[in-house]
């Protein structure tokens, strides 16, 4: 396979400093004026970057004292810089002439340097294509469901507005219906439920809509609901899945009034609804799917804002119920806060369930303005009153340079959370200017690293787990990787990459007009069949978009991992309901 070389993200900033102890030149001497450039403006840790020194003035030959930072420096004209840890490195070049002269404005810039370039990798194999031409709003968040046939069913965009897609286990698109209504982007997963019938939502703008179909897409009704009685109609459907039990369906609302609704399956009614004691309900709405554990708690993450929940049984019967749970920033006995669980920029990564010595615990990932990205465990409330932070239990890691080789302070757009083999909580990392992405995993039990992936590539996807323990995830460059976790180390190797531009193409299939490298973002998340096929959604970004929906397969997957994980990858019908 050809080997392309990817480099991600990278930044150069450029800013003046005055040097000290700067030499006036002597008679008929001009003063020196020094620049430098560099050969490339991105580089990975371990690329080769030439830089060239400009000197004008004063009396050659020069001497050059350049400083790059990780106690490397240079005396050469033109050296060439290999750094081997990535991060920002400050670049300074002092030049003195023949007479002992100074450059008297030396230039410092800035160099991003991103995690060492991964090559290509192992097998993985595109077993069939899928360009939904006309879905030119792309696939953001939502993941693949397959049903007991192995027919696929995904939601795309097209023009502010919703399509659902039914495609056939060899890749033949069998049915397109417009999800109505649907202003706005539909980004929420399907779900499917025993009898082979599916639900989602569309609408992220308002209006926004759950609907049930058959196995073979026909309309068996649409149900429309929001917080309270009366309140204004304003329903937002935005990621996860609609949660699947035996008598309701639960949805998420992130309207004005936000909520948790609970729908009747039978015809799409509202049955109750999640409130809080004034009414209204949680705080800056729901945008992912609640998660129910196998104790019968149903859990929500209210926005950014803070974690909310309600036993399940109240939930079911009709009315309002109010939570009985509510937790923001959560503080200890001695008043020391242990736990942020508020996002300003992130609000969107869906919860998972894990079990921490026999109890259930809900693990989330936080972005706080100006702070590293957090993940955090929070136990259940007593019920003794909304929120009473002392009636609540938390931990939480901090994504920084003490506990993770990832400094990330990037917030978590789409993606999410989910739980490993040996209950570890992943979380996926988007980068930025001065961080790479990649994976964190944490063990809930004793708060600390469990292991971690680091690449300079965007993570938006929520990665899943296959049979052999193995993680994978595609990233926004259009690549895609599988990890096996390494415990002991606390890192996780490189069991197979694949660039899928290179792979469409080797493998001789059609494409559009402008499908060139890089222009692939798989922001859906992975679904993993029970035959070990891997399907995830993907948007193309050039002068003619689409969208499309790959399935790959690899020696390294056989089948979806063994996870109480309620959620997409270990659960193909994605019920949201955490396993015994």
């Amino acid at each position: 396979m050809k080997k392309i070389l990817m480099i991600c993200f990278a930044v150069l900033a450029v800013a003046a400093c005055k040097s000290e102890g700067v030499d006036e030149p002597g008679k008929g001497e001009t003063a020196i004026n020094v620049d430098f450039t560099a050969d490339k403006e991105t580089a990975a840790a371990g690329e080769e970057v030439k830089f060239t020194a400009t000197v004008t003035g004063g009396v050659a030959p020069y001497t050059y004292e350049w400083n790059f930072s990780d106690d490397i420096t240079s005396t050469d004209a033109e050296p060439v810089v290999v750094w081997e840890e990535s991060g920002v490195k400050l670049v300074s070049l002092n030049v003195k002439d023949s007479k002992g002269n100074s450059a008297s404005k030396p230039k410092s810039k800035t160099f991003a340097v991103t995690a060492p370039v991964v090559e290509d990798k192992g097998d993985i194999a595109i077993s069939w294509f899928v360009d939904f031409e006309d879905a030119e709003g792309g696939i953001k968040g939502s993941s693949p469901a397959i049903d007991d046939a192995g027919n696929i069913y995904i939601a795309t965009n097209v023009t502010n507005a919703g399509q659902f897609r039914k495609v056939s286990a060899d890749g033949k698109v069998l049915t397109s219906l417009a999800i109505d209504p649907a202003v706005g982007d539909t980004k929420m997963s399907p779900s499917i439920d025993s009898d082979g019938n599916v639900y989602v939502g569309g609408g992220h703008k308002g209006e926004g809509s759950v609907h049930k179909y058959s196995a073979d897409l026909s309309d068996l009704w649409k149900g429309v609901f929001w917080a309270a009685a009366g309140a204004t109609p304003n329903p937002k459907l935005h990621y996860g899945a609609p949660v699947i039990l035996d008598n309701v369906v639960l949805v998420p609302n992130a309207g004005t009034t936000g909520s948790v609704g609970a729908i009747s399956k039978a015809d799409g009614s509202r049955i109750s609804w999640l409130t809080s004691e004034e009414g209204g309900g949680p705080s800056g709405g729901c945008r992912q799917s609640p998660a129910v554990s196998n104790d019968g708690y149903v859990w929500q993450v209210a926005a950014g804002k803070a974690v909310v929940g309600a036993p399940l049984s109240k939930l079911v019967n009709p009315g309002a119920v109010v939570y009985d749970y509510f937790a923001k920033t959560v503080t200890d006995a001695a008043g020391n806060v242990v736990a942020d669980l508020t996002s300003s920029s992130s609000d969107r990564p869906a919860q998972a369930v894990v079990s921490v010595a026999g109890e259930n615990w809900c693990a989330g990932l936080s972005s706080p303005e100006g702070q590293n990205p957090r993940i955090y465990l929070v136990a259940k409330g007593d019920g003794t009153g909304l929120g009473n932070a002392g009636t609540v239990q938390a931990k939480e890691f901090v994504i920084n340079e003490v506990n993770t080789s990832i400094a990330n302070n990037t917030a978590q757009d789409q993606g999410g959370v989910i739980v490993g083999s040996q209950g570890e909580v992943i979380v996926n990392l988007k980068s930025g200017a001065a961080a790479d992405g990649g994976l964190v995993a944490v063990d809930p039990a004793t708060m600390t690293l469990s292991w971690e992936y680091r690449i300079g590539e965007q993570v938006s996807c929520c990665p899943a787990l296959t049979k052999e323990g193995n993680v994978v995830f595609g990233t926004d460059n259009g690549n895609f990787y599988i990890v096996k976790p390494n415990y002991t180390d606390k890192t996780a190797e490189l069991v197979a990459k694949a660039d899928i531009n290179t792979l469409i193409k080797e493998a001789g299939m059609t494409v559009t007009e402008g499908f060139e490298k890089f222009n692939i973002k798989m922001w859906s998340n992975v679904c993993v069949g029970d035959n070990g096929k891997m399907y995830i959604g993907f948007t193309k970004v050039d002068a003619v978009p689409s969208s499309g929906l790959l399935c790959l397969s690899s020696s390294a997957v056989t089948g979806p991992g063994n996870s109480c994980w309620p959620m997409f990858g270990v659960d193909r019908k994605h019920t949201g309901v955490q396993k015994k």
